[in-house]
């Protein structure tokens, strides 16, 4: 599949980026449907990004991990990575849109 349910799709002259389920290959395209479940270990761990949408995210295999709404999980990315107020994510979509279009 991918690093943590990321994809690549081009179609139109452009690159666009998508989360998909790594249980089922459904494309997420409503945060607040899809989870990322992860173990309880210390230090950094991988993740496992799963829909709601045909219950990936309770399935037996990852009802018992902890887990986090996909929204919230991208929020504490952006912030962890630097974008931490509007106004830097407004730039950071500027930007996108321009390589998205040359890309």
């Amino acid at each position: 599949m991918s690093a943590a349910g990321f994809v690549m799709v081009r179609g139109g002259g452009r690159n666009t980026p998508r989360l998909v389920c790594e249980r089922c290959g459904e494309v997420i395209d409503d945060a607040g449907m899809a989870g990322v479940a992860h173990t309880r270990e210390d230090g950094p761990v991988a993740v496992r990004v799963l829909c709601k949408v045909n219950h990936c995210l309770s399935s037996p295999e990852f009802r018992c991990l902890p887990w986090m709404e996909l929204r919230h999980f991208l929020v504490y990315l952006l912030h962890n990575s630097g974008i931490k107020t509007v106004e830097q994510f407004a730039e950071a979509v500027e930007q996108a849109d321009m390589l998205a279009l040359t890309g």
